[in-house]
């Protein structure tokens, strides 16, 4: 599957939406979908790794209006959102999230790697939500 949404460590307090290769809009909303059913799982914040280390292309379609849209139905505890990636497509999404509106209190940080993306959020304190 070209978006993959899953758990990224045992205590549940990070997930990760992987996308490789060509995926569509409607992959991008099911995995938003799968978010929300995991979130609604857990009590506690969580955040979010967007890893496009190996997406290819962004679908055709308003990328502001599907981003836009699905930001504002974040839950209030997901904190941070860290986006991995170096190519070309990222860099499209960088500039376009740069102007975004963003939630009060809630951070979005990009970054090269999924391993720096890691790292990021291992130095994030913990309970760090939107307030």
């Amino acid at each position: 599957m070209p978006v993959n949404t899953t758990w990224a460590d045992a205590s549940q307090t990070i997930l990760i939406h992987h996308y490789s290769g060509r995926w569509t809009w409607d992959e991008y909303h099911q995995s938003i979908q799968t978010t929300h059913t995991l979130l609604a799982g857990v009590d506690h914040p969580v955040h979010l790794i967007i890893d496009l280390t190996e997406g290819r292309l962004i679908p055709a379609g308003s990328f502001i209006e599907h981003l836009r849209g699905e930001g504002k139905r974040l839950p209030e505890q997901v904190g941070t959102i860290v986006l991995a990636g170096s190519g070309l497509m990222f860099k499209v999404i960088q500039r376009v999230m740069a102007t975004l509106p963003q939630r009060s209190g809630r951070h979005v940080v990009m970054v090269d790697t999924l391993a720096q993306a890691r790292q990021h959020l291992a130095q994030v304190p913990a309970g760090d939500t939107v307030s």
